[in-house]
């Protein structure tokens, strides 16, 4: 039998050992790399958590919760403003006078509630002016400033003036429109030959009322002249009553006329007139006056009354129409005149 031995290299067994230690240590001994790797697809987007209040329709106003009780809109009213009147009122110091609680207080109105204040100090002082200034229209009466320092009776007065005026037209009848009614005729008569003609219905002043007139004439059929000078007068004359409130203007008007109605005279004078009159018949004032006479409408107006006249108290107009006839010079005239009167008044303005 044959034995065949190979090329064997025979290795003990302490040396296997040893080599498996040297490759563990070299591989212990190598460097290393690493790196994390992350997925995008693979990770969460959102994050979701439940909310720390949960909102909840309320009691008051009106509400709307939205999905997911995360957000909501609330409307509300804002409340009523309370008013509060007083039921009763002590009044500590000074004296009820008029108004009570609460009507009186309630309202912005005239009803009042007043109480009238109480004296805190016992001091009186008096204050008297050095100076004065007027204005507008204003004007000095009488007095001084030293009137104004007591209750003496003595008076310092100024005039007022008046924004706005009224009018005061007492005589009813200043037209003579239906009648001649209010008015009296009168006359100083020598001769005869003075004429009360009456109420006109037709013909009155052109330049005023129209209408109706008051006649006076005079008719001289004489053909002898009068040895004496005479006037003859003819007058027509109403009552007035003045205001019973003070005025700070005072004036009269009339209209008149003349008219030759037959003849021709020569040397006599014919005189128009306005007077003024007291209730006795004495003459404070003549108002107006001439001797030429007119065939047209003269109408004489805003004739200044300059006599003092008294409130309430009885005064008199009066219109005459006078002729101057006869005596030495004087010619011998057989003729005819009329004086016609027109729209004759007075006026106080205040």
């Amino acid at each position: 039998m044959l034995r065949h031995i190979g090329g064997s290299i025979r290795v003990r067994r302490w040396i296997l050992p040893v080599l498996t230690i040297f490759v563990l240590s070299g591989c212990l001994l190598q460097n290393g790399a690493g790196s994390k790797y992350y997925s995008p697809t693979k990770e969460p987007r959102t994050t979701v958590a439940e909310p720390s209040v949960i909102l909840q329709s309320g009691t008051a106003g009106t509400s709307t919760i939205y999905a997911n009780s995360t957000s909501a809109k609330v409307s509300v009213a804002a409340p009523t403003e309370s008013i509060y009147y007083p039921g009763g009122y002590n009044v500590s110091k000074g004296t009820y006078v008029s108004g009570s609680v609460p009507a009186s207080v309630q309202d912005v109105d005239t009803n009042y509630f007043i109480v009238r204040s109480a004296v805190s100090t016992n001091n009186t002082y008096t204050y008297n002016p050095t100076n004065y200034s007027l204005f507008g229209s204003t004007t000095y009466v009488s007095g001084a400033l030293s009137d104004l320092q007591s209750n003496n009776g003595a008076y310092m007065t100024f005039r007022s003036y008046g924004s706005a005026s009224s009018a005061n037209t007492p005589i009813t009848n200043m037209n003579f429109t239906s009648d001649s009614s209010g008015w009296t005729y009168t006359e100083v008569d020598a001769k005869g030959y003075a004429y009360n003609g009456g109420w006109q219905s037709s013909g009155g002043n052109t330049l005023g009322s129209g209408g109706g007139c008051h006649r006076v004439y005079y008719n001289d059929p004489a053909s002898n002249q009068p040895a004496v000078s005479g006037t003859d007068i003819m007058r027509i004359t109403t009552s007035f009553t003045t205001p019973s409130t003070s005025w700070y203007s005072q004036k009269a008007s009339f209209a008149w006329k003349y008219s030759l109605d037959s003849g021709s005279y020569t040397t006599q004078t014919l005189t128009v007139k306005a007077k003024l009159l007291d209730a006795a018949d004495t003459v404070l004032e003549t108002l107006y006056t001439t001797t030429t006479m007119q065939t047209s409408w003269q109408y004489q107006t805003n004739l200044a009354i300059a006599a003092t006249l008294s409130t309430s108290t009885i005064y008199k107009l009066q219109l005459e129409f006078s002729i101057v006839n006869g005596g030495a010079g004087n010619k011998a005239d057989i003729f005819q005149v009329s004086v016609y009167w027109d729209d004759a008044g007075v006026k106080f303005t205040y």
